[in-house]
């Protein structure tokens, strides 16, 4: 009997642990100018935000690493009621200090990257409030009239934000809770939380790409050598955006690899050498432009040429080569000539050197 209840508290405990790796708040929130009405919603009017806000074990640390935040909503218009979310991977900046009161419970404060989207916005942080668990994880949180910045033209104005025709002051109020999850694993977790919201008729909605790493300014291919040119575009992307490269502003068609993610370029004058190339990528949502790219064509020369002259006696011989300069990236080929006519294979024509004879030998 004691075995089987060590064995049954073993497990428990390995359960909680491993579910200890994710933590999720479940948040709603709302905005409104600092001085609008109270409970007058400006920026929200027609929406409920509300939100997964999903950490791993980081979070405990002095640097936590990003979180993700699922945000969903519910629009309504007259006769339409949409139900979208989206996903952000780099959900960030979720510091807190514990406070422990005199009768035990434990106070948090701290920030977070607030939970909306806001043009323009230069420092999305918010201060919070809440109590934590023993194991230190947040178990509540309120961020009720937290200043949103927008642009601050002065110290006694404060935080500002732009509405139509008017410059307000925003507020954020909302709150969140930790709720249980079955995954252990920050992927898991996603999975777990968006087969919930679907499941409640929500469908995600279409996010423009971001560039995250830009074309290089700069290539250059030796004749005939081959290099790829591609972006990094940011982790919300949705759905599978498309691809449109242009070289000097002209669209490059999908026969030569205008529209993969990736493209080949050739030193030389290849469809797709020597010239100035950009992408676009795109969703439904918007559209990326990348920065351009010159690709030039370096030539080679010949850092050792041939002889002018070869003098053979009779059935003397000797080696006929070439240098090139710079040094090719891939083996090139060769063809010799004589007498400006091509020399078989089986007599040497197309090797890096060439075995020339003297007297009535072929070569």
């Amino acid at each position: 009997m004691k075995s089987i209840l060590q064995k049954t508290l073993a497990a428990a405990l390995l359960v909680a642990s491993a579910q200890a790796q994710v933590h999720v708040l479940s948040a709603s929130w709302r905005e409104r100018a600092a001085n609008a009405p109270t409970n007058d919603i400006l920026r929200w009017s027609t929406a409920t935000p509300r939100g997964y806000m999903i950490f791993d074990s980081t979070l405990l640390t002095a640097t936590p690493g990003p979180g993700t935040l699922i945000q969903y909503e519910t629009v309504r218009t007259p006769g339409e009621i949409l139900k979208t979310y989206t996903i952000d991977y780099a959900f960030r900046d979720f510091n807190a200090d514990s406070v422990l009161g005199d009768s035990g419970g434990r106070r948090l404060y701290g920030r977070i990257h607030a939970p909306v989207s806001i043009t323009g916005v230069a420092n999305p942080l918010m201060t919070f409030w809440g109590t934590q668990s023993a194991a230190g994880y947040p178990v509540k949180l309120n961020f009720d009239n937290t200043y949103f910045q927008y642009v601050s033209t002065d110290a006694s104005a404060g935080p500002r934000i732009v509405n139509p025709g008017t410059l307000e002051r925003s507020l954020l109020g909302g709150s969140a809770k930790a709720i249980p999850v079955t995954a252990t694993t920050m992927s898991g977790a996603i999975a777990e939380l968006v087969a919930r919201i679907e499941n409640d008729g929500f469908v995600r909605a279409a996010v423009a790409p971001v560039i995250a790493t830009d074309l290089p300014a700069t290539l250059t291919l030796l004749d005939g050598q081959v290099g790829t040119l591609s972006v990094t575009l940011g982790p919300n992307v949705f759905p599978v955006p498309t691809y449109q490269w242009f070289k000097n502003n002209v669209a490059i068609s999908a026969a030569n690899g205008g529209t993969g993610a990736s493209l080949t370029v050739t030193g030389g004058a290849a469809a797709t050498g020597a010239g100035t190339y950009r992408v676009e990528v795109s969703t439904t949502a918007g559209t990326a432009v990348s920065g351009n790219t010159v690709v030039s064509s370096q030539a080679f020369t010949f850092a050792t040429n041939l002889p002018a002259t070869t003098p053979l006696i009779a059935a003397n011989s000797t080696t006929l080569s070439v240098a090139l300069s710079p040094t090719p990236v891939d083996a090139p080929t060769y063809q010799w000539f004589k007498n400006n006519t091509a020399i078989a294979p089986a007599n040497g024509g197309t090797g890096a050197t060439l075995l020339v004879i003297g007297g009535e030998a072929i070569t």
